[in-house]
């Protein structure tokens, strides 16, 4: 998946930055900043019903971004589920 302009989460090389992963039939995007997540999913043809945002490393309270898919604001959730 590319999205112009767009750099992946930093791993722990911080050389290495990755976008997206793949596992059966699901697609995890990553990103460091919401703009960048947000630019992924305006790219994307999704079935809205099955996705979601979950925010890692977010601090309990914290005021977290709301992402849009098709002007609808994706469902967001405490953890991974599979």
């Amino acid at each position: 998946m590319t999205a112009e302009g767009v750099q992946g989460a930093v791993t722990g090389s911080g050389y290495v930055r990755v976008t997206n992963m793949l596992c059966a039939d699901s697609l995890t995007l990553l990103a460091n900043a919401p703009g960048a997540l947000q630019t992924m999913f305006n790219c994307l043809l999704i079935v809205f019903r099955l996705a979601e945002a979950v925010h890692f490393n977010s601090k309990a309270g914290a005021k977290v971004p709301l992402f849009n898919v098709g002007g609808d604001a994706l469902k967001c959730s405490e953890a991974f589920r599979y």
